[in-house]
């Protein structure tokens, strides 16, 4: 870690402060005399090559921020941005406030383009799925996983008519309030790392149930700011639940978090299943 921030401190010219913060990867701050500005340093591991390129594309796309992107001798991956002092936005969330962020995730969702390699296109991967929940077993949340997961399993040619008529979008990813910042007053997203094609609903779960706390008033909100009314299937509805539950068990079977866990047990007590 020291030598880390030593080789980048002399690399780049710069003052750098570590930005703590619970990630995979390593962030600093600082001022540049290489580059005559305050930096923002993003490293990813050696084995984040496809993450570390999806945020150099969309922040490439949307902002002016990329200054250098570069691989260390070490094998990690370094994105060096502007950076932009953004503001957090306020905690208690307004119908307003949704609003426009339902405004920034629909123009994001259909403006970014990314590469339509394998790794970034939706995949309706049934064995995949089974491997993630397998890999859960010491998880409280298995049983019930499985359970659900075997109802999906018998019905999979049901699922994959249903999602082929669903609109396909590069979706954000890891959307949540701490996400969205204020740049001299316009409210943007940030951290693109996840950034990949997919259903837009996807993208909506984890907010939803994090952040708007299910509440119907804020969720109509970010819709009428999206713009568009999605016609979902309950079974797609239920497959997707069933998809981010399970991506959040894994992150914290990974990196402990009891509050991120309960949204994910919110999410899995509505993946109702009929005739099972």
């Amino acid at each position: 870690m020291k030598a880390l921030h030593k080789t980048l401190s002399t690399m780049l010219q710069a003052d750098l402060i570590q930005i703590t913060h619970v990630s995979f990867n390593q962030m600093y701050t600082g001022y540049s005399r290489y580059y005559g500005t305050v930096i923002f340093v993003k490293v990813f591991g050696p084995d984040r090559e496809r993450k570390f390129r999806t945020e150099q594309q969309v922040t490439a796309q949307l902002t002016n921020r990329v200054l250098a992107s570069f691989q260390l001798a070490s094998h990690e991956w370094v994105l060096v941005l502007r950076d932009w002092q953004l503001t957090p936005v306020p905690t208690a969330l307004t119908p307003t406030l949704v609003y426009q962020m339902g405004q920034v995730v629909a123009q994001f969702h259909h403006t970014v383009q990314l590469p339509t390699t394998p790794d970034l296109m939706p995949v309706l991967d049934f064995d995949g799925m089974v491997a993630r929940v397998e890999r859960l077993k010491t998880s409280p949340h298995y049983g019930e996983l499985m359970f659900a997961l075997q109802y999906f399993l018998d019905h999979r040619m049901m699922i994959r008519t249903a999602l082929a008529q669903q609109p396909v979008v590069t979706l954000h990813g890891d959307m949540g309030t701490r996400n969205f910042r204020y740049h001299h007053g316009q409210l943007v997203l940030i951290d693109f790392e996840r950034a990949r094609h997919v259903y837009a609903l996807e993208d909506c779960f984890k907010f939803f149930f994090e952040d708007l706390q299910q509440s119907s008033t804020l969720i109509q909100a970010f819709w009428a700011g999206y713009g568009t009314d999605l016609q979902i299937p309950p079974l797609v509805i239920q497959w997707l639940l069933l998809q981010c539950s399970t991506g959040i068990f894994t992150y914290v079977n990974q990196i402990a978090d009891d509050r991120f866990e309960a949204v994910g047990t919110a999410m899995l007590a509505q993946v109702t299943l009929p005739n099972h």
